[in-house]
Parts: structure tokens; C-alpha cells; sequence
């Protein structure tokens, strides 16, 4: 806490502490998930969370509105540029979230994560090629250590002819796009930077992702399922942890 409200702090250590405590919450929150295992649909879950993360951003921020912090009705849409942008962030990280709820129900957790990590590298490179930001050796090296790792945990038939059960190919190819979509909501939420309050942005988020997630279920034909309170309890942890997670990235 110190570190966060010291101004003379530097803005890369805080940065650095705010990404751990996300990564906290999300890694907590998919962990509650896969104890979920395949008694909630994804979209099912992720329309949860979209709605809560949409309801607790739009009520912080009527708590600061009415804590002399005011903002003005240019502040929540913003310009048009910045409303693409939200729209953008918001289709990537639903897919990322979608993909990512449907691959917990498949892969184990440890597999799942694994491949997940994915998109830090791809973040980087994203970053470097989208915003110019730098991309050094040690990124470079970073990045052929992480798809060493990947390869290993899946196995692929061509180069593991004997012993390698690796796992499902479709599983991965789900785990990796989910990968690729956060990592291009990460590259978004960056060129969006310190414009729009991340409240705001969350609560646009959630908003997009509670309108997608019915319509889908409905087009895919998917049945909601009635929770008991075991799961209920489950749900209303995986949402707050993903809420703190998406304020704090």
C-alpha cells in the first residue's frame, strides 16, 4: 500500500505490483473455475462475471461521483476513437475469456495455465510492433523458452512418435487463441492508457460481455443451468476476483 500511494515511487515498481495482484486474482479466479469443472456452461459463467464486474464498476464509480469526483458525460463515452477502442478491448477479451472458461473444462488446470502464459511474450511483441515499445534479447529469449514450454505440455504427434500423450488439439488451439485475444486486449487497454478511468473501462467491458454471452447461448442453443449454493458461492468469488483483476490490469 505504501508503494502504491507514495508519488515518489517509481511508475514501473507500482506497475509491476499492480500486475502481480491482477495476476493474483485471475490465477484464484481460474482455479474456483475449474472446481466449477463442467456443471456451468462457460458463457454461463462469463455472463456472471460480466454482469457483476459491470454492477460494481458503475457502483464505485457513483461512490466517487459523489465524493467530489465528478465525471463529466465526455469522460464516460468518450471521443469516437476512444469508444472503438473500448469496443475492440471489449470483443478481445471476451473471446479471451470464453475461450479460456471453455478450456478449464477440458484441459487440467496445470495444462491450461501453462499455455496460457502464452500471451505474456505475445504481449511483448504485440507491444513492440503496435505501440513501438522496446522489444530487448532478453524478451526474445523469454518468448522461445515460453513456446519450448508449450510444445512440451502438448505434445504434438510429429515430435513425440512414442510416450507423448500430450492433450487434445483442439484444446490448445482454444487455450491459444484465448491467449492471442488477451494479449491484444492488453495492447488496447494500453493505447486507451490514463484517458478513461479503468472503472469506466471496466464497466464498458462488462457491459459488451453481458449482452454477448446470452445472445450466444441462445444462437448456440445452450441451456442455462439452475445453480445450487455451493455454486452459487463459487460464482460470486470467481466474479469479484475477476472485477479486481480487470481494475488493477
Amino acid at each position: 500500500l505504501d508503494l502504491l500511494m507514495d508519488p515518489h515511487s517509481s511508475n514501473n515498481a507500482r506497475g509491476m505490483l499492480l500486475i502481480f495482484l491482477s495476476t493474483l486474482c485471475f490465477s484464484s479466479g481460474n482455479g474456483l473455475m475449474s472446481a466449477l469443472g463442467t456443471k456451468v456452461p462457460p458463457l454461463q459463467s462469463a455472463f456472471y462475471r460480466y454482469s457483476a464486474q459491470c454492477l460494481i464498476s458503475l457502483a464505485s464509480i457513483w461512490v466517487s461521483t459523489h465524493s467530489n469526483r465528478f465525471y463529466h458525460i465526455s469522460t464516460w463515452c468518450g471521443s469516437q476513437q476512444q469508444r472503438n477502442k473500448l469496443f475492440l478491448r471489449s470483443c478481445f477479451g471476451i473471446m479471451a475469456v470464453v475461450s479460456w472458461f471453455s478450456a478449464l473444462q477440458i484441459l487440467p488446470l496445470a495444462d491450461a495455465t501453462a499455455i496460457n502464459y502464452f500471451n505474456i511474450p505475445l504481449t511483448s511483441i504485440l507491444a513492440y510492433v503496435v505501440l513501438r515499445e522496446p522489444y530487448s534479447w532478453a524478451d526474445g529469449a523469454t518468448t522461445l523458452v515460453c513456446m519450448a514450454g508449450i510444445v512440451l505440455v502438448v505434445q504434438p504427434p510429429f515430435l513425440f512418435r512414442e510416450g507423448g500423450e500430450g492433450i487434445p488439439a483442439y484444446a490448445a488451439l482454444v487455450t491459444l487463441f484465448g491467449s492471442c485475444c488477451a494479449a491484444m486486449g492488453v495492447v488496447i487497454i494500453r493505447m486507451i492508457g490514463p484517458n478513461i478511468d479503468p472503472h469506466i473501462s471496466v464497466a464498458w467491458y462488462g457491459a459488451y460481455g453481458a449482452l454477448f454471452c446470452p445472445i450466444a447461448m441462445l444462437v448456440l442453443k445452450k441451456e442455462w443451468v439452475p445453480l445450487e449454493w455451493s455454486m452459487v458461492g463459487l460464482e460470486a468469488a470467481m466474479c469479484l476476483l475477476g472485477w479486481a483483476g480487470q481494475v488493477l490490469l
